[in-house]
């Protein structure tokens, strides 16, 4: 057969089947899949000349000595005769034809076995009686369905009948092997024989950026081996080697070789990221040389699998995050929804993505799980209300841990594909420190200053942030008013601002007197929208200090302060002062 028509096909064993007494030699060749070649012309199987080059010790030669037969084996014989009443098995052992091509049995019966290439399987007919003559034809497509010439060796009970379907005279295109056997008995013949298997054989893959397309997970190309003779079955020494195919039809670039004996498998592995071999094809080749035994030279022939692959199942979480800046969120109407967003190929999966939602870790307690979250690679959830709120917030103690008194989340997206479930890894959100402290005001139902209204500043016992965290309502008209007042007030004295800005849980929970007692204040305070200014008072005794307080009063007055607060509420140690138009 021609080379530029050669191509090779399942031959023998089942696939994976491992059997036992195999040897074989570690491969020689490159560690590692290299990207298959661009096919060209002429370049469709192996030279046998290169195969030998490789092989030296190989005996490729068809004129080459004969073998000694085994003694329950006849040499060469002329025609297939039954020595006794039998069935007749015949069983393709290996094929390499080149065209469409159809296998008969022409005698005693007529009939056709298999049409078309490659010629695979194993038929049974009979029984028939001693001394029946049993013949087979092959007609060749490529040479216009004339019978293929054909070449006989071994004798009863078991013949190996070679076909060569067109002109190279190799007598390898198809090798079949006849078994006499009694009837209703199985049947003996297990080899010679070759295989090969991709595995898997559905294949994810994936686009790299440049647009190759790649393999996303490992794979193995195996070559079942029966390095044995036909009939007698004596383990023999051969060669397996394998090659990447420039395309499905055409061996590509060698890789490897094996010395094989007996039967077994050698095995390929295929790594992640290997380029395919076609946009939805992996495909690999080897080829199988053994002698025969029969003296007529060997079973050289060619094999190859493909592999069909399918767009890998990517899951990747993109972002969690709620409608504020930073990601952020409150519970408060229009900042509680929290959106979710995965990109996921194939995008046909995209509607049948599903969320977990979990409070995440170094978050509240109280964080509460959403009930139920919709389908899809965009969804999202209102954030449900946190338990035990307000109440919550007295328990954190001052300033507390930013992060027991959050709200965060944590996402995790999965999809089932055949059978498997895939998951992302998983995503976290959680309010940021403005949200944090305009999250107390949401739980206390009073007014929620804006996140613009805030800004950073270290909180202090004494000065304008008292509160519990690193950022505080600043309101510039207030400051403005407060400067004033101090500017005002240089000429009588001291000056010493002791607290602007309070958050509510600090407000009603966090302020001592001097012996350790909580001075409950009011949600209604200015100070939680940093509207309001306690100034220091000072004196030598009472009378002084009752002085600066009234004198400080007074100019607060005549400077248009909205409010003053009585001495009796505040007492001689301070001066409460306010705007009202802050809020």
């Amino acid at each position: 057969m021609p080379n530029h028509a050669r191509r090779s096909a399942f031959v023998g064993l089942a696939a994976l089947i491992v059997v036992t007494g195999a040897c074989s030699e570690e491969p020689r060749g490159p560690s590692s899949l290299v990207a298959p070649p661009t096919a060209t012309a002429g370049k469709d199987t192996l030279d046998q000349a290169q195969f030998r080059s490789r092989h030296p010790s190989a005996r490729v030669n068809t004129a080459a000595a004969p073998s000694q037969p085994t003694a329950d084996l006849e040499a060469a014989s002329s025609e297939i005769v039954l020595a006794d009443e039998s069935e007749v098995i015949v069983t393709a052992a290996f094929t390499e034809t080149s065209s469409f091509n159809t296998l008969r049995i022409t005698a005693p019966i007529d009939t056709t076995l298999m049409s078309g290439n490659p010629i695979t399987g194993s038929w049974r007919v009979g029984p028939f009686p001693a001394g029946t003559s049993v013949a087979l034809d092959l007609l060749s497509g490529i040479q216009g369905n004339a019978p293929a010439l054909q070449r006989l060796n071994g004798g009863s009970p078991c013949w190996l009948v070679e076909f060569e379907d067109y002109d190279d005279n190799d007598f390898n295109d198809l090798v079949v092997v006849v078994n006499s056997v009694a009837p209703g008995t199985a049947d003996p013949y297990t080899g010679p024989a070759a295989s090969t298997v991709l595995a898997p054989h559905q294949l994810a893959a994936v686009t790299r950026e440049d647009g190759t397309r790649v393999t996303a997970e490992p794979a193995r190309f195996v070559v079942s081996f029966s390095a044995v003779t036909a009939c007698a079955e004596q383990p023999v020494d051969g060669w397996v080697d394998v090659y990447t195919a420039a395309d499905p039809q055409n061996i590509g670039t060698f890789l490897a070789d094996y010395r094989v004996n007996g039967r077994g498998q050698v095995v390929w592995d295929v790594p992640v990221g290997t380029p395919l071999t076609t946009e939805d094809q992996l495909c690999f080749f080897a080829t199988y040389l053994a002698p025969s035994g029969f003296g007529t030279g060997y079973f050289f022939t060619y094999l190859h699998d493909c592999g069909q692959v399918q767009e890998a199942v990517t899951l990747k979480i993109d972002s969690v995050y709620g409608p504020n800046a930073n990601g952020s969120f409150t519970t408060g109407p229009g900042e509680q929804l929290i959106t979710l967003k995965a990109t996921i190929a194939p995008a046909a999966l995209a509607a049948s993505v599903d969320w977990s939602v979990t409070p995440a870790p170094e978050a509240a307690a109280e964080t509460q799980a959403p009930a139920t979250i919709p389908l899809g690679a965009t969804s999202g959830f209102p954030v449900p209300p946190p338990a035990n709120a307000p109440g919550r917030w007295q328990g954190y103690g001052h300033p507390g841990d930013l992060k027991v008194k959050r709200l965060g989340y944590e996402a995790t997206a999965t999809v089932s594909s055949g059978g498997t479930t895939h998951g992302s890894e998983p995503a976290r959100v959680y309010q940021d420190e403005i949200d944090v402290a305009r999250e107390e005001y949401v739980e206390f139902g009073i007014g929620v200053p804006g996140r613009g209204e805030f800004t950073v500043e270290p909180p202090l016992e004494t000065g304008i942030n008292t509160g519990d965290y690193g950022v505080m309502v600043f309101n510039n008209a207030f400051v403005t008013h407060l400067n004033n007042l101090a500017f005002g007030w240089t000429a009588y004295g001291q000056w010493q601002v002791n607290s602007v800005y309070r958050n509510p849980i600090h407000e009603l929970s966090h302020i001592k007197d001097k012996y350790g007692n909580v001075i409950r204040g009011s949600l209604n305070s200015w100070h939680l929208y940093a509207c309001a200014s306690d100034i220091q008072t000072f004196g030598a005794d009472s009378a002084a200090r009752d002085d600066f307080w009234a004198q400080l009063r007074d100019l607060a007055t005549r400077q248009g302060f909205d409010e003053v607060e009585p001495k009796v509420l505040s007492t001689i140690s301070h001066v409460h002062v306010e705007f009202h138009f802050c809020q």
